[in-house]
């Protein structure tokens, strides 16, 4: 018995429909441009060669991506089914269907956490309008001695006299560590040129409020013991949850207003 894919169309009439096309494009754009694109595409060409990355990364977008992505879209507005049953037509290749569904499923588990603490900055950003943000300044009850806001100054480009070098320098370093190796009476080319070990590798505001408010990392000792659990991290992580689920229970209408104004916002 041959499948006909018109049968199978027919019998999804009753879906739900965009309402018009710019709600499609919305909730399309909304799918597509996310942290990846601000936050990884930056730091992946610089880490592979700034402009030259740029040339295999056209290639695979022209060759690869719009046309799979055509092929998506097109498939999905044809046939108005899901990624498993629009393989009816083909039932060799149902496999691909379920791939889609398991890397959908595994994606939407960690990508809930990433939007978790957009969402979370964003909450806070805007309860400190008008004030200064928590993570700009090391004076708070999470920061450490290494906790360092201002920029580490440039003494081989500097005016600064040697004596003046030797000072900021001696700041800059563990006076335990120049004590056990004799560093004391040392001039500014001795510590600079013998004494790099010595030096304090300072961490800024941003990062310890990231690694020890946020995450709480200095609570953990590893694998088998993380910690507790964070909950304002939870609460947020709730909500992101929740919003899920709303999209899919109310379909792909909730889906394009939700797109539109929650996602795009926490991005």
């Amino acid at each position: 018995m041959r499948y006909s894919i018109t049968t199978d169309i027919m019998s999804f009439d009753s879906r739900e429909k965009w309402k018009h096309k710019l709600e499609f494009l919305f909730t399309e754009l909304g799918h597509m441009i996310g942290l990846g694109n601000i936050w990884r595409f930056p730091y992946k060409c610089y880490m592979y060669g700034g402009g030259t990355f740029l040339i295999p990364y056209t290639l695979t977008v022209l060759l690869c991506g719009i046309p799979v992505l055509f092929l998506e879209t097109f498939l999905g507005q044809f046939a108005s089914t899901g990624a498993i049953t629009i393989w009816n037509v083909s039932p060799i290749f149902k496999g691909i269907g379920w791939a889609v569904m398991l890397n959908i499923f595994m994606v939407t588990i960690y990508y809930s956490v990433i939007v978790m603490y957009a969402l979370y900055y964003m909450i806070v950003s805007f309860a400190n309008i008008g004030g200064d943000l928590p993570w700009t300044d090391c004076g708070q009850h999470w920061t450490t001695e290494k906790c360092r806001y201002e920029p580490v100054p440039n003494l081989e480009t500097s005016a600064y006299t040697d004596t003046e070098k030797n000072a900021i320098l001696r700041q800059m370093m563990d006076p335990k560590c120049l004590e056990m190796y004799g560093g004391h009476n040392q001039t500014y080319q001795e510590l600079n040129a013998n004494f790099g070990h010595c030096l304090i590798q300072f961490t800024s505001p941003e990062e310890e409020y990231w690694n020890r408010f946020i995450l709480g990392v200095h609570e953990s000792k590893g694998f088998d013991d993380l910690g507790a659990i964070q909950g304002r991290n939870a609460f947020c992580l709730l909500i992101v949850w929740i919003v899920n689920f709303y999209c899919c229970q109310k379909g792909i209408r909730s889906l394009a207003k939700v797109r539109t104004i929650f996602h795009n916002c926490t991005k």
